[in-house]
């Protein structure tokens, strides 16, 4: 009869926090332990879709939805939890250099037109800079 020993050291669920409506998210399950072997961990999801799976740790997991949702994604092995929550929101285009509105349209200044997307919950999407999309 042989015997193993574990160390389990931490467990940790990896999300993206913003998902574009329609847009797939890979979502990392990670465990550190020594020596590192594969075991099987609970994922319990909550929100989009609600179940329980039980995948092998280190693992990647895709998810897309086509709707507005938060899921909750929770995964467990042993005394060890780690949780996070990912929300898929539909984008809107806002015009960052208004000064005004006339007959409902926008009035901007001449010079370069800044444009920026939010999510529904009016966060912005993180997005490094480009180059301008016109100058007036």
């Amino acid at each position: 009869m042989a015997t193993a020993s574990i160390e389990l050291l931490n467990i940790e669920v990896e999300t993206t926090p913003f998902v574009p409506v329609g847009h797939q998210e890979y979502v990392n399950v990670t465990i550190n332990d020594v020596p590192a072997v594969e075991l099987p961990v609970n994922v319990t999801l909550h929100g989009c879709v609600n179940k329980t799976i039980t995948v092998m740790a280190n693992t990647t997991l895709p998810f897309k939805f086509d709707y507005e949702c938060a899921l909750v994604i929770e995964v467990s092995v042993y005394t060890l939890t780690s949780q996070s929550v990912s929300y898929w929101d539909a984008l809107n285009i806002r015009l960052g250099n208004v000064v005004g509105y006339y007959n409902g349209r926008p009035l901007i200044l001449n010079g370069t037109v800044i444009a920026y997307a939010t999510f529904l919950s009016g966060s912005r999407v993180p997005a490094s800079s480009v180059n301008p999309i016109a100058k007036c």
